[in-house]
């Protein structure tokens, strides 16, 4: 997982460099963190449930964090964030 995280970082880093056409592969790159960290997660968890039904990131990121899925949350909340910044 942390692989995957630092995948991610690095994907994002490059979105700030290059554009909007970049930020669409984080997008991309964190969905596919998503579904990749979801298959780590036991049935009954309440992130992975999340996961399932395809929640927004805010929600899976805080039920993460309620989870102590302190990596999870981390990812998303920093993605969320980019997502924010960036000119639509």
């Amino acid at each position: 997982m942390h692989k995957l995280a630092s995948v991610l970082f690095e994907a994002e880093q490059e979105a700030l460099r290059s554009g909007s056409a970049t930020l669409e592969d984080a997008e991309v790159a964190t969905d596919t963190f998503i579904r990749e960290a979801r298959q780590d997660l036991p049935a009954g968890s309440k992130t992975a449930a999340a996961i399932d039904r395809s929640a927004s990131w805010e929600e899976i990121s805080e039920l993460a964090e309620e989870e102590g899925l302190h990596q999870i949350a981390s990812v998303l909340f920093e993605a969320e964030q980019e997502r924010l910044r960036s000119p639509s």
